[in-house]
């Protein structure tokens, strides 16, 4: 809490450093029991482990839900009979769920007819879920009007499936075009963002985001700005910092 602001990081370091080190400890003592445990134990620990992330996944919390999906999607063959179970269902606990199959899948073979329909529902959640099956010729077109959509979540969405579309000049136009002027901070943040992947000719946008009228933004700009023009963005952001010469 000093009122030098030379010694004042270092202060944070170590008291950071103290935190981190006690977690190191309760981890360890948590992890010494399962290191002991018979293999039927530890199976028994899983499956009960299963059970929370599917209780997660088909919560009717919809802040829960995306984190229960993306768990059972990224333990694999584990997460798998779940998924497909929920998948079972109705509406958009279902979508979300043969949303994250068809993840699992590569994305590959036929569109599940029910995020087809999902992707022209009225419900935001299950018009997330389906962003996922937008693929082919017409995806960019697609994802940029998906990109306009009212709802800030679907937004945000199909900026992230335009991010996985690199180097192309009509993804970069919109994510630019998203970074600059949609209403909602959060979706001109995870724009700016995408734009780092876009390559060098994306650094005029991802410069402008460094003004922008919200932190959020404006603290999304500098690592973007470094992935996409690397050393060149140095002439950018040196003069910006506080003691730059």
């Amino acid at each position: 809490a000093s009122d030098d602001p030379r010694v004042r990081p270092a202060g944070f370091a170590a008291l950071r450093g103290i935190t981190i080190a006690r977690m190191n400890g309760q981890l360890n003592s948590a992890l010494t029991p399962l290191r002991r445990a018979t293999p039927a134990q530890r199976e028994a620990r899983f499956q009960f482990a299963l059970a929370v992330l599917r209780a997660a996944a088909a919560s009717d919390d919809p802040r829960v839900r995306p984190a229960g999906f993306a768990a059972l999607r990224g333990i694999g063959a584990a997460g798998r009979e779940a998924l497909e179970q929920l998948a079972a269902r109705p509406g958009v606990i279902g979508d979300r769920a043969a949303a994250a199959i068809f993840e699992q899948d590569g994305r590959r073979g036929p569109t599940p007819p029910r995020l087809r329909a999902a992707l022209r529902s009225d419900d935001t959640e299950r018009r997330v879920a389906a962003m996922v099956t937008v693929r082919g010729r017409t995806a960019v077109e697609r994802l940029t009007e998906l990109s306009r959509d009212r709802e800030p979540l679907v937004r945000a969405a199909a900026v992230r499936e335009l991010a996985r579309r690199r180097g192309v000049a009509a993804a970069a136009a919109a994510l630019a075009e998203r970074a600059r002027d949609d209403a909602d901070p959060s979706v001109r943040a995870a724009a700016v963002m995408a734009l780092g992947a876009q390559g060098e000719a994306a650094a005029p946008a991802i410069t402008a985001a460094l003004q922008d009228r919200d932190a959020i933004v404006r603290m999304s700009a500098p690592a973007a700005l470094v992935a996409a023009a690397g050393d060149a963005a140095a002439a950018t952001l040196l003069p910006l910092l506080p003691d730059a010469p």
